[in-house]
């Protein structure tokens, strides 16, 4: 067994990342994909189920916070579908887009990220 002076920290997150972009540099067809995916779609909320599903102010309490959100989510894909468009203009592979939008994603306020699920490992 390895002393635990001998064992690496994880590079889980970072490993991930790096395959993620090692595959979009690799495979043009999976990068114009993750650029669809990533960059040129609209962020959806994410919440939790009320526990009772008849519980009409948590329902409009969820509906309140989406609303709110949709209209950041709206601002943050025109941003988002700037960076894509100016980027395949200027000849930019869709390898370097999709590394452009994640780097994006991940300088969004914390707080958005958190509501629409950006907190995975390809954000670390």
């Amino acid at each position: 067994l390895a002393s635990v002076s001998e064992v690496q920290p994880s590079t889980a997150s970072a490993g991930f990342k790096d395959r993620m972009f090692t595959a979009v540099e690799n495979d043009p067809d999976f990068a114009k994909e993750m650029v669809d995916d990533f960059g040129l779609q609209t962020d959806q909320m994410v919440f939790a189920l009320p526990a009772d599903p008849k519980d009409e102010q948590a329902w409009a309490d969820i509906n309140q916070q989406q609303e709110a959100f949709n209209q950041q989510a709206e601002a943050v894909h025109s941003q988002r579908t700037t960076l894509c468009n100016t980027m395949r203009a200027q000849g930019s592979s869709d390898a370097d887009i999709f590394k452009a939008v994640i780097s994006f994603n991940q300088n969004l306020p914390m707080s958005y990220r958190s509501q629409c699920g950006m907190t995975g490992e390809l954000y670390s």
